[in-house]
């Protein structure tokens, strides 16, 4: 991504605590699962991480197809990103992303040994972002919409 880019994608992931990562399961449908967000700041480019145990499902989804989705929301805010993730085991790296929200999940810390870290770099993304009076717009014509039971013109709802 240009550095202009990089830097706006940066600035509106501030604030997000969790994402859903999306997965291809063995049969090829797509599995989402509420995860902890790590950590999504790289000197120069995206990247967001993850945390896991290694015998998670996901994990052989993931070697099985990298290709994964990640979708955010907050506060009227919308971010989805589509790229590939890697598997790193560095202990190193999961030291530097641990935090607190992690201890909740992940019980006994980073040097656990059955952790390893998902490293998702995206390869495209879109952000959605509804505040101000293009958000009450939006608010009113969705109320609109489902008072007559019509469907909200896509360059509206973000189809």
């Amino acid at each position: 991504m240009k550095r202009d880019v990089t830097r706006k994608v940066l600035e509106a992931l501030d604030g997000f605590e969790a994402a859903m990562l999306v997965t291809h399961t063995q049969d090829d449908d797509l599995r989402a699962r509420p995860m902890a967000l790590a950590q999504h700041r790289e000197p120069e480019r995206v990247a967001l991480a993850f945390v896991s145990p290694k015998q998670a499902p996901k994990i052989s989804e993931i070697q099985n197809d990298a290709h994964v989705n990640v979708c955010l929301q907050r506060e009227g805010r919308f971010i989805s990103f589509s790229g590939r993730v890697r598997l790193v085991d560095d202990a190193d790296r999961l030291d530097a992303v641990w935090s607190d929200d992690l201890a909740r999940y992940l019980p006994g810390g980073a040097r656990r040994e059955d952790l390893t870290l998902l490293e998702v770099v995206p390869d495209q993304g879109e952000l959605w972002d509804g505040w101000g009076s293009e958000r009450l717009r939006f608010l009113l014509e969705d109320g609109r919409a489902y008072l007559v039971d019509e469907e909200l013109a896509p360059a509206r709802s973000g189809r």
